[in-house]
């Protein structure tokens, strides 16, 4: 991720620079590092649009020229590495010719090996590259890649139902994928999917009507464990043989005796194993201890965790009723979890506190995606493309309700504006009282569209913004709507609440106030977005608040701040920031709005243009800040006690990934149809929407334990001390 406070999106690219700009690249490196100058010379001519495919030559060919790669081995992997680029970028068929070449050659050593694997892959032979036409190449590895995608989306999408707790949902999809199918198909269809799932399916027979029960039962179990599995980093936080003795228990089966080897010295568990491994010749042992040995060490290790740790407690009886049910062990752990009784230290957090109802409440609870059109003339999309930010007049409809001379323009910043071209999916604001006084739209003054160019989920900004309104601060509703341009399908986007004196009534009893929006820090008063009260252009209290901030002590800065800022929604607001890492926030001073409530003479800050949460799992929560006001909370002692007790606050009362989940998973099965439907302009791969929405459960069913352990960090007492980071956050690698 960028850590630089610049406006820099050369990490998510423009889909249209992947084809070609993406395919110039992979000749550079070939021309420059390669020397496959006759290869490079045919690309160049006759394939230069490799997606294009009208471009590719029905013609067949020779092999690539790969006489001048060198004669090191690595030469040769390079050469492979240079195709594989090639293919990726839709250059397939020169791929394939680069690959055949390669195999060919004894000198290419282990690469030729590789090759020969990747042909493999594609289905191809030397002699079919040989005498078949690019073109028929080109879509032979284009089906292969398909197929292949077809298969991870699948999977990726039920282990994402999974894991939401959409079981029924998991059942249907999977039923659906064999409702075609013989009796016998569907059970090896099923067996192989969930064999990628890594779930075992009991009292699975050819029978239709038992597939479905005998699905959801596997299904639970699959989503219990993943639980519970998920859970575990707590324990390795309260007490490291507990979590070996858990780790023991879950990969019970491919227990490698180097891993236990390895902590030998040092583990109390471990020395434990190694005193089974020694009665071996007395008794006739295998090498590690039995299921059932090790789940009744866990119960003791239960015994002496439930005073100091209830929680690490409980935990670890769940590992053994869950990993080693048939245990002699495992009812003596579930005796100790009744006796335990922690239902009362696990209650749930209450539920926090919502801002006033309006008007409009209702349109934002409603759960359904909307298809909405939008009429555009000829001159007001040449206006768009003359002024993107200006309004045009256009005509809005929603399910029979027409909406005449509304005012439309064009959204977004660096990585997430397009241009009004017909081939990009652009992100429109909608004004319904810009031309027609008075007119709304379900109350709302103004609607804003979303392309999420930079979000393949769909769903950062609505999980992101509900989890800073369940902590009260300020942040908009999201909902989803589909959206076609003059009978042009544009595809899916995000709806996001216009901040507007209608949002600031619901969270303040004062929204005459100003509103102010980044880019720049606030000591930048003079050149901050004014987003409210624009015809009277006061900034006299942003001003104040920059004159405060240059007289506020170096020790203390609060002591004089707090009368300007409001300090505790201000370290909940940063704190948050940090706990979804939006990096490109008001920690970067960029996405940020600020508000001047007049009552309390304080500024209030809320989140703005999140669209790239929930990445870099590991991020710190104490980062440098580009933000002066965060400097001064997390670079003074006062201010980062306060900090470190608003992140406990928050992991104990809004961070609840139960909640969290269950809002994703009704999100991801209400809009998946919409991003499998293939519909509209630039709309994400869907195998790319599942591994958005993948890496984001990853994320909240984690973090939690990244930020614990970062708030239990202390330096080394002693440079001389080596500490492996990367090992105490191990959990974060392993799958």
């Amino acid at each position: 991720m960028l850590m630089s406070f610049t406006h820099d999106d050369s990490h998510h690219m423009n889909p249209g620079w992947s084809c070609n700009r993406k395919l110039s690249f992979c000749l550079f490196i070939l021309s420059i590092f390669f020397g496959l100058s006759s290869t490079i010379q045919q690309i160049s001519g006759e394939e230069k649009n490799a997606t294009n495919e009208a471009s590719i030559s029905n013609s067949g060919g020779e092999l690539a020229d790969v006489s001048g790669v060198g004669s090191r081995h690595e030469d040769w992997f390079h050469a492979l590495e240079g195709a594989r680029l090639l293919a990726e970028s839709g250059a397939g068929s020169e791929a394939a010719r680069i690959m055949a070449a390669i195999a060919s050659e004894e000198a290419a050593g282990d690469a030729r090996e590789e090759a020969l694997e990747w042909m493999e892959r594609w289905d191809l032979t030397i002699d079919f590259i040989r005498g078949a036409s690019r073109r028929e190449i080109q879509s032979q590895i284009q089906s292969i890649k398909q197929d292949s995608s077809n298969a991870e989306s699948l999977i990726l999408h039920l282990s994402n139902l999974i894991a939401l707790n959409r079981l029924q949902d998991a059942v249907r999809v999977l039923s659906e994928k064999t409702e075609n199918d013989d009796s016998e198909s569907v059970e090896g269809k099923v067996a192989s999917i969930l064999e990628h799932l890594n779930i075992s399916l009991d009292g699975l027979d050819a029978e239709k009507n038992n597939l479905q029960s005998t699905l959801l039962t596997s299904f639970r179990k699959a989503h219990a464990r993943l639980v519970l599995r998920r859970r575990l980093p707590l324990l390795e936080q309260v007490d490291h043989e507990a979590m070996e003795i858990a780790e023991f228990l879950l990969h019970h089966q491919s227990f490698a005796e180097d891993e236990h080897e390895r902590h030998m010295d040092h583990s109390p568990f471990y020395r434990w194993v190694e005193s089974r491994r020694e009665q071996k010749e007395e008794d006739h042992r295998e090498d590690k201890p039995s299921l059932d040995e090790v789940a009744s060490h866990a119960v003791q290790r239960v015994l002496s965790l439930a005073t100091p740790h209830p929680h690490a407690a409980m935990l670890l009886a769940e590992t053994v009723t869950t990993f080693a049910p048939e245990s002699l062990a495992s009812q003596a752990a579930e005796g100790i979890l009744s006796q335990l009784k922690l239902s009362s230290s696990l209650a749930k957090a209450p539920a926090p506190a919502r801002p006033r109802e309006d008007t409009n409440s209702e349109f934002w609870k409603d759960s359904s995606v909307r298809h909405y059109q939008l009429e555009l003339s000829d001159d007001a999309i040449e206006a768009l493309q003359k002024s993107p930010k200006e309004y045009a007049r256009g005509t809005f409809r929603d399910q029979g309700q027409v909406y005449e001379d509304v005012g439309v323009r064009l959204k977004g910043g660096w990585g997430s504006f397009r241009m009004m071209d017909g081939r990009s999916k652009v992100a429109f604001t909608v004004k319904f009282n810009q031309f027609k006084s008075g007119q709304r739209f379900h109350g709302l003054r103004r609607i804003v569209l979303n392309n999420a160019a930079q979000d393949p989920s769909y769903m950062r900004e609505s999980v992101g913004y509900s989890l800073f309104r369940d902590a009260q601060i300020p942040a908009p509703r999201i909902t989803h709507a589909t959206l076609s341009v003059n009978g042009s399908p544009y595809g899916l986007y995000v709806q996001v609440e216009a901040v507007t004196k209608d949002f600031l009534k619901r969270w303040f009893e004062d929204a005459s106030g100003n509103l102010y929006e980044g880019p720049g820090d606030v000591i930048e008063w003079e050149h901050l977005d004014l987003d409210s009260n624009q015809n009277k252009e006061d900034r006299s209290d942003l001003k104040r608040l920059a004159q405060a901030i240059e007289e506020a002590g170096e020790d203390n800065p609060w002591s004089n701040l707090d009368d300007h800022v409001e300090l505790s929604s201000f370290t909940t607001f940063l704190c948050l920031e940090q706990f979804v890492n939006h990096w490109d926030g008001y920690t970067q001073v960029n996405n940020y709005r600020i508000y001047h409530h007049p009552l309390s003479d304080k500024f209030f800050f809320f989140p703005h243009g999140a669209d790239q949460l929930f990445e870099e799992l590991d991020q710190h929560i104490f980062r440098p800040q580009g933000g002066i006001l965060g400097r001064a909370l997390l670079m003074t002692n006062a201010g980062k006690r306060i900090y470190r007790q608003t992140a406990q606050r928050l992991l104990d009362e809004v961070w609840n990934e139960e909640r969290i989940l269950a809002r994703i998973g009704e999100m991801y099965v209400r809009i998946h149809p919409h991003v499998a439907s293939q519909e509209g302009l630039g709309r994400p791969d869907i195998l790319e929407f599942e591994r958005g929405v993948h890496e984001m459960i990853r994320f909240i069913t984690l973090r939690r334990y990244v930020i614990q352990k970062q708030l239990q960090e202390s330096p080394s007492p002693s440079w001389r001390e080596h500490r492996d980071h990367r090992e105490e956050m191990r959990f974060l690698w392993q799958d």
